[in-house]
């Protein structure tokens, strides 16, 4: 039945259609296919318009609302920030010994001792680079930002 009226206003403006929306409280008979309003037909009779025989029993209606909306929002996962922490003191080590090894040979080291001391100093810039210059990371959990109309 609802489909019908749904119907019946689908067509509204049609031809020989009178469905009205602008009568509110107008009770009323409309032909269930096209919407033809059939007040005027006899009962039993088909549709002038389609000749379905069925029909519509209705009260148009007519309701007004008034409302308030709102939103807001919470963020609750985490937040990371990333960060470069830099220490001058292994820093200035990490320059002495790159730029100093190749001096190595200037010093009277000779032989396989000149490659052993180079290797050391070698690990040693790498170990004392990764101590200059170390990527950190803070995370904040829970609730971080609030928004909306609160």
């Amino acid at each position: 039945m609802f489909q019908a009226l749904r119907r019946a206003y689908s067509v509204r403006g049609g031809v020989g259609c009178s469905v009205a929306e602008e009568q509110p409280g107008r009770r009323g008979v409309w032909c269930s296919n096209c919407g033809h309003d059939l007040s005027s037909v006899p009962r039993g009779e088909p549709c002038p318009d389609c000749g379905d025989t069925r029909r519509t029993y209705g009260v148009v209606l007519e309701a007004t609302s008034t409302g308030k909306a709102s939103m807001s929002w919470v963020h609750t996962g985490e937040r990371i920030r990333e960060y470069w922490e830099k220490r001058p003191g292994w820093l200035i080590l990490t320059g002495v010994l790159v730029l100093g090894s190749p001096f190595l040979g200037l010093l009277g080291i000779e032989g396989w001792w000149a490659v052993v001391v180079g290797e050391v100093a070698g690990l040693l810039s790498f170990g004392a680079g990764l101590k200059a210059l170390t990527k950190g990371r803070d995370r904040t959990r829970g609730e971080i930002a609030r928004g909306g109309d609160r």
